[in-house]
């Protein structure tokens, strides 16, 4: 008898014989197993959430939060034109010098061609620069006249004699840093702030009144005798000891003074631990406890290595972030490849 079309019986017969795959096979319809991680997630959630805080946590204890120093205005004491001349004429200067001065060791007469002796005398090559601020305004009053100079005196010493300025005289002495006080020869803070109103007046023959906004900011008030930013200089002195000029030898020279205050970091240069930054930042610290009312902030070649050494915190932060997030990424989707896709 023939069979009625539409049957499902015979439908699903002829179906199968033509297309065996229609079958399903054995597990096809199982759902898959998911990863260890994943039945962890689902079934201890609160457990994987504090396991991955305790990582985060022992990251930051182990690499430590980055200081935040807030940006100042000590720089309006060299933003002066008179101070950008002199700068100008300097560097000029020390161009000249290294022209001349030829380049001794065994890299001779890679300046010129020309064969020059070498300068003995020890000559200023880094500096670096400190900033002093006051919050009462008066940055020349007797008691913070005493902690700048405390600050300045305690970062020469940190030098040692191996590596601070001695001067074009030689000797053995280190020169005291390069201040307003120095070059007036005054320390007395009513007697300082005297002269700054009779130089700032043009009333001190051979003292121009440009000499002021080298050393103070613009806030100055010459008339009260009232200033809230100084800044000093303090020197490191080259040629090293045992080297002609700074040219000879020039890149074992840079190494010694590098390898006092700065090693190698995870993109480039951080401050050695109880190195030369180390241990300035101590010193201003404690006289900064001392006596509030100052501020100290520093630049020059030794805020270098500071500021990689943030960059290198800051990229260590974003690789653990990169980590968290892939492997967020890698469980929702469940494959590796979309996962460094995205």
């Amino acid at each position: 008898m023939a069979s009625t079309p539409g049957n499902a019986d015979e439908e699903a017969v002829s179906i199968n014989k033509v297309c065996p795959c229609a079958r399903p096979t054995p597990g096809e319809t199982d759902p898959p197993t998911p990863s260890l991680f994943t039945r962890m997630l689902t079934r201890w959630p609160v457990a994987v959430a504090l396991f991955i805080g305790v990582v985060i946590v022992g990251f930051i204890a182990g690499v430590g939060i980055p200081e935040f120093q807030t940006g100042f205005n000590g720089y309006d004491a060299r933003m002066s034109i008179e101070s950008r001349v002199a700068d100008g004429f300097e560097h000029a200067r020390e161009q000249a010098l290294d022209y001349m001065r030829g380049a001794g060791g065994d890299k001779e007469e890679k300046v010129t061609g020309l064969k020059f002796e070498p300068l003995t005398q020890e000559e200023g090559s880094y500096r670096t620069l400190f900033f002093f601020h006051s919050a009462s305004g008066d940055i020349f009053s007797a008691a913070n006249l005493v902690s700048v100079m405390n600050v300045l005196n305690g970062a020469t010493d940190i030098l040692t004699t191996d590596f601070c300025y001695k001067g074009d005289a030689g000797g053995d002495q280190c020169q005291p840093p390069f201040t307003l006080m120095e070059v007036l020869k005054t320390y007395d803070s009513g007697k300082l702030k005297d002269m700054t109103k009779v130089i700032n007046d043009g009333k001190m023959p051979g003292m121009s009144p440009g000499i002021l906004k080298r050393f103070i900011g613009t806030d100055a008030d010459f008339e009260k005798g009232t200033a809230a930013w100084t800044q000093g200089h303090v020197l490191m002195g080259a040629p090293l000891q045992g080297y002609h000029n700074l040219s000879h030898f020039e890149r074992e020279q840079q190494d010694k003074r590098n390898t006092m205050f700065q090693q190698r970091g995870f993109l480039g240069p951080e401050p050695l631990t109880d190195g030369w930054i180390a241990k300035i930042d101590a010193l201003i610290a404690k006289e900064h406890q001392a006596n509030p009312d100052v501020s100290v902030y520093y630049g020059g070649k030794l805020f270098f290595p500071r500021i990689f050494g943030y960059v290198n915190i800051d990229i260590q932060y974003a690789i653990v972030s990169l980590f968290l997030v892939a492997t967020f990424m890698w469980v929702q989707l469940g494959s590796v490849f979309l996962t460094c896709t995205g």
